[in-house]
């Protein structure tokens, strides 16, 4: 579930603020749940996965992630999970601590068009010029900048207008 203050700033900043303002559909969800063995129906599952694309169990989803290259903005696909080649009882150890997959605290794969070796603190640095970016060509403000930690208007926003809004 995402971060429902993040959500609500991105829509703000992406104007997307019809999605916002969508409601959850909570009572489909309490009416799919059997309440006894708390599972879904059959027919929900294939409701979901004609509606999203995706396998209702991750595990038979696709095994690979589309990222951009942060250097030269290629779509790349990396696996979600690599774990180390590690035999015996300390094979999940390793697993967990060394899974350079793009779900593993170690993620690294190379860029086949470029050579980079693509990491989390590479496809971060990226998303912040590209936020940078989008703040000088289409004043959208930066991310953490118009909410604050607990939900509320940060203050004062500058815009490359020379329009200030003040929030009280």
């Amino acid at each position: 579930m995402l971060n429902p203050r993040i959500y609500l700033e991105d829509c703000i900043r992406y104007t997307n603020h019809k999605q916002w303002r969508t409601t959850f559909p909570w009572q489909i969800i309490y009416e799919s749940i059997d309440d006894e063995s708390f599972e879904y129906t059959r027919e929900d599952i294939y409701t979901f996965q004609r509606s999203t694309g995706h396998e209702w169990d991750p595990l038979q989803d696709d095994d690979l992630k589309k990222v951009r290259c942060p250097r030269c903005t290629a779509s790349v696909a990396v696996p979600w999970t690599q774990p180390p080649p590690v035999p015996s009882s300390e094979a999940l150890d390793a697993y967990l601590a060394f899974d350079t997959g793009f779900s593993g605290t170690e993620f690294r794969h190379e860029c086949p068009s470029c050579c980079l070796t693509i990491t989390h603190d590479n496809l971060r640095v990226g998303k912040f010029c590209d936020d940078g970016d989008a703040l000088i060509n289409l004043d959208r403000p930066l991310a953490g900048t118009i909410i604050n930690m607990w939900g509320e208007p940060a203050g004062k926003i500058h815009f490359h207008t020379n329009v200030d809004l003040v929030v009280s």
